[in-house]
């Protein structure tokens, strides 16, 4: 049931008047008695503390203000009422408890009466939420703006409206002088004086409350320096109170900006002079600017020019490979390898010219056009052309020279052979070949005639000598072959089906294994029966090397436009000293034969036009290369004939 209000204050309130101002001020109006109750709750507390009239209204005013009031609010009451000086007609903030619990920021103030009932104490509050989160701000953006004025990069001058300087900011210091110096001078007086008139005009503006910028030049310890500057009027109730200038050191950019008008005056001088044509066009290839040298190539003026691009000034043939250029080089890496290609001038007249071409970007890094320079080599080209036909011709007469000293080589090789080798070929094709074909003869008649006579050993006898007319038959035919002049049969052939053949002529051991990796696709022109001797000798030199097994590798490959067949065998290897004398005739290191063998394979093989290599390790086998040309000059039936090795001369002349 709701609380009565007193008698004393009921005829105090009945008035009208009293009623409107309690119910409908806009700040809490409370009464309470000596004792801290409540003794009347106005619209505007239940609004700001949600308590209705009902719900509070004798309850101690501890419920609403216990930060204040705490746990002694009659004590506090009686303190406010009978020292009124000490309370009354002060304001006090403390902390509201609404009805749900929560806070909030009060401002309240005392007001003491009296009636029959007695003493009362009023109690003025109002939530000041508002106006804390106000103040905050105000606070937070006072912060801010001091954290700025302190710590911006840029000078922040604040002057009165007569240019005095009321303070400034530590970046001054950046130009060598301490704040302390600055604070109460003009302005004028840190300005070089080619600016004080501008600068007094500025403030004038200023304090009319204009907004300027613009650059000035300062004084400084350090010497003069350039800066930019933007200035604001600072207002307080819409009054100029004073100016706040902003100033930001430009000196670096100033001197770049400078060595940028030298080095476009010096590209300007050097674009103008320059022998060469330089021209600028942008990414359609609309031509931009040129240069006097450009101008006189082509026969236009620039503002025809202009209107054009550089595809309208280049004959149709070149457009593709132009753009190819464009896309591949000059976008893709920043610029072109020179290139030449044609221009049309003015009169129709087509000359070629080369052009190297450079790409032009903007700010952001993205294309925006191309420049190039460019030269008429219209006499270049004459003389190249005079110079092909000088070199023709010379071709022509060295073909000639060449052929005749090759044919007077060939006649001196003809007759250094017919000297040396001649005598002792003809010797023993003569002398030799008769007897042993005498001995043959013998031989046949006995084994034929006496055939049911003969021993064993008899056989066995007339078998060995059988086998030694042979290889004395062979080294017959090794010298001559060596001495006579070749004749080739040129027919095109595979490697392996070369290599098949080869290995059908040689007995090969059980304990050596063959490793076939040739490529049927590898085909070479050769004489065949000539090429496969080479073959055969080189495998039963790799056989002879492994008397206890082994392997021997033949491998095929394309090198450019080489074709090279290598033979490895796992042998015992070769002594680097016998190396160096491998292949030459006459040496040999077999119990049997003259050492013909390898150097009948070089001979047949640089008769190809190839070459022949040996590599070999001792313990780690030996290599054989042929190289042999996939392309040979050579064609048909041809007559190769091969200079006499001059240890064979020399031997012949023994």
């Amino acid at each position: 049931m709701p609380k009565r209000e007193s008698k004393g204050f009921s005829e105090y309130r009945n008035e009208d008047i009293f009623r409107s101002i309690i119910n409908y001020a806009s700040d809490a109006i409370i009464p309470i008695d000596i004792s801290g109750k409540i003794v009347f709750w106005n619209k505007a507390a239940e609004k700001i503390f949600g308590y209705s009239s009902e719900e509070i209204v004798g309850k101690p005013v501890t419920k609403i203000m216990p930060s204040h009031f705490g746990k002694h609010g009659s004590l506090h009451a009686e303190e406010a009422i009978i020292s009124r000086e000490g309370f009354v007609g002060k304001t006090f903030e403390t902390v509201g408890v609404r009805k749900d619990g929560s806070t909030f920021p009060l401002e309240f103030s005392y007001s003491v009466w009296t009636t029959e009932e007695g003493v009362f104490l009023t109690l003025i509050a109002r939530d000041i939420t508002e106006r804390k989160k106000m103040e905050e701000m105000l606070r937070s953006s006072e912060e801010r703006y001091r954290s700025l004025f302190e710590n911006a990069k840029d000078i922040i001058v604040l002057l009165d409206l007569k240019g005095k300087i009321v303070n400034v900011n530590k970046a001054c210091e950046n130009y060598g002088v301490k704040r302390k110096e600055i604070i109460g001078k003009n302005a004028l007086d840190f300005v070089s004086q080619d600016y004080h008139s501008t600068v007094f005009e500025e403030i004038k503006k200023l304090s009319k409350g204009k907004l300027v910028s613009g650059e000035v030049e300062i004084k400084t310890p350090k010497g003069i320096a350039f800066a930019e500057y933007s200035g604001n009027p600072i207002k307080i109730d819409k009054h100029i109170v004073g100016i706040q200038i902003i100033v930001r050191d430009i000196t670096q950019r100033k001197r770049d900006e400078e060595r940028i008008r030298q080095s476009e005056k010096m590209f300007r001088e050097l674009f103008e002079t320059s022998l060469d044509g330089i021209v600028m066009v942008d990414m359609h290839g609309k031509i931009v600017d040129c240069n006097h040298a450009y101008l006189n190539m082509l026969g236009y003026s620039k503002n025809e020019l202009k209107r054009m691009t550089f595809h309208q000034i280049t004959p149709e043939k070149w457009h593709k490979i132009e753009e190819r250029i464009i896309k591949e080089q000059v976008i893709r890496k920043g610029y072109s390898s020179e290139y030449e290609k044609e221009y049309i001038r003015k009169d129709g007249k087509i000359f070629p010219v080369a052009l190297k071409a450079w790409l032009i970007k903007d700010g952001n890094g993205k294309p925006k056009g191309m420049w190039a320079v460019v030269r008429d080599i219209t006499e270049q080209k004459l003389r190249e052309k005079k110079l092909k036909r000088y070199t023709h011709s010379l071709e022509g007469l060295v073909e000639k020279k060449s052929k005749e000293l090759k044919e007077t080589q060939l006649k001196l090789l003809q007759s250094e052979r017919l000297a040396a080798i001649g005598e002792l070929a003809g010797m023993v094709g003569h002398d030799l070949r008769n007897p042993l074909m005498g001995i043959a003869g013998a031989v046949y008649y006995l084994k034929t005639k006496s055939k049911s006579k003969l021993d064993n050993t008899e056989k066995k006898m007339l078998k060995i000598i059988e086998e030694n007319i042979a290889y004395s038959n062979k080294i017959i035919n090794d010298l001559q072959d060596y001495s006579r002049e070749l004749i080739l049969e040129l027919n095109e052939i595979d490697v392996k089906t070369l290599l098949k053949g080869s290995l059908s002529s040689i007995r090969i051991p059980q304990s050596v294994e063959i490793i076939d990796e040739t490529c049927k696709r590898h085909i070479i022109k050769v004489d065949v029966n000539k090429m496969k001797r080479a073959f055969v000798n080189i495998l039963q030199n790799a056989v002879d090397a492994m008397p206890n097994g082994g392997k021997i590798i033949i491998k095929s490959r394309k090198a450019k436009d080489t074709l090279v067949i290598s033979f490895k065998d796992t042998g015992i290897g070769i002594p680097k000293e016998i190396l160096k004398k491998i292949g030459k005739p006459l040496f040999t290191t077999k119990a049997k034969g003259m050492g013909f063998g390898l150097a009948i394979c070089r001979r047949i093989i640089e008769a190809h036009e190839g070459k022949l290599s040996i590599k070999s390790t001792v313990g780690n086998g030996t290599t054989v290369k042929i190289s042999l040309p996939l392309t040979s000059k050579m064609k048909g039936k041809q007559t190769i004939l091969v200079g006499f090795p001059k240890s064979v001369a020399a031997y012949a002349k023994t």
